[in-house]
């Protein structure tokens, strides 16, 4: 294929992706209407911030007109936004997933702001109803739901045999809460954006925001030699664990800055049918820690409780047949296992009554 078939080829699949994207909001906003009613002012701190933010938008135009226009409509829309949603709380990263959809939404002509199949409402209710189906648990006063989000990272990877490194273990990823609190649309550029969009279009087809978790596991996976190669064996890298996820964090994003289209689509498929196979989704469902959130694949603490008595009655089982001796690894193996579970069982059925 010559660079221009090529270039063509890229120019037609970016077109389609965006006609994706579109007809899945034009979905997700089925028979939805704004409610004014409960509009309020927006406190000064958060107007603050959005101009703060606002201001560091939209570096990759370059026509200053053309970034002044995007940079107002931007501020006007995050602005409207927390009138009519003022129970949300707005966190940096936030006006980069707006900013995003502002650009690939509308242009600019004539020296003003004109939309594709839309209108200013019709793109304000875009990002509010998208909000609420994928980010509302980011909006609140702290992080505390986006460190729920990344302890869910280490167990995806432990299913992708990803688990021979400490700093993948029984902790939250912290590397990777830039991308994961922007879905991947910090740091935009013109090269960039066709990669940024198919990612887009697949969170929408997804419907359920773990996806972008799935998704940022498997491209720890998929660049697991280049991780290893200079990240951690590179001696320069040192030994904290929150130094080396941040340095992968890195190299993901260079990484995914340069990759091809096709292969993107490959593991973007791969993430999508993880996403929907029962390995994954009962990381979600065996968890109290996701119940009420957004990641929540029909959460049953009642399941869990269920599931973990019966794993303690066959542990029980199992010991009363082995060698009472406890010097022997099985049976050893078994106490553990038998009391690991009944603590999971006491820690989950507790929780039943505290929440």
């Amino acid at each position: 294929m010559s660079t221009t078939e090529s270039s063509l080829h890229h120019s037609l699949k970016t077109s389609q992706d965006f006609e994706k994207m579109q007809n899945l909001l034009e979905i997700l906003i089925q028979d939805i209407v704004i409610d004014h009613k409960n509009e309020t002012l927006v406190p000064s701190s958060t107007l603050n911030q959005i101009k703060l933010d606002v201001d560091r938008s939209f570096n990759y135009i370059e026509n200053a007109t053309n970034k002044s226009l995007y940079k107002s409509l931007l501020k006007n829309t995050l602005n409207k936004v927390f009138e009519i949603k003022p129970k949300w709380f707005y966190y940096q990263g936030y006006h980069d997933i707006v900013a995003f959809f502002l650009y690939q939404l509308t242009y600019i002509e004539n020296g003003t702001v004109q939309f594709k199949k839309c209108d200013n409402d019709r793109l304000l209710l875009y990002i509010i109803v998208f909000t609420e189906n994928f980010l509302k648990d980011f909006m609140t006063k702290d992080l505390n739901n986006a460190m729920v989000y990344l302890n869910f990272i280490p167990k995806i990877l432990k299913k992708y045999n990803m688990y021979n490194y400490q700093i993948f273990k029984n902790k939250p990823f912290y590397g990777s809460i830039a991308n994961i609190i922007t879905l991947f649309t910090h740091n935009i550029s013109q090269q960039n954006i066709p990669i940024r969009l198919k990612i887009m279009s697949y969170l929408l087809e997804s419907k359920n925001i773990s996806f972008i978790l799935v998704f940022y596991t498997k491209l720890i996976s998929h660049f697991k030699l280049k991780i290893e190669e200079r990240v951690l064996n590179n001696s320069d890298s040192g030994n904290d664990p929150l130094v080396l996820q941040s340095l992968i964090n890195t190299l993901i994003t260079d990484e995914l800055d340069k990759i091809d289209l096709n292969e993107l689509e490959k593991l973007l498929k791969e993430s999508f049918d993880d996403m929907n196979s029962p390995k994954i989704q009962n990381i979600f469902k065996y968890s109290y820690e996701n119940n009420g959130l957004l990641i929540n694949f029909d959460y049953k603490r009642e399941k869990i409780i269920l599931k973990n008595t019966l794993l303690v009655a066959v542990n029980m089982i199992m010991l009363k047949k082995m060698t009472p001796d406890i010097t022997s690894p099985y049976t050893f193996a078994g106490t553990v296992l038998t009391i690991n579970n009944i603590h999971r069982l006491i820690r989950y059925y507790t929780l039943r009554y505290l929440k």
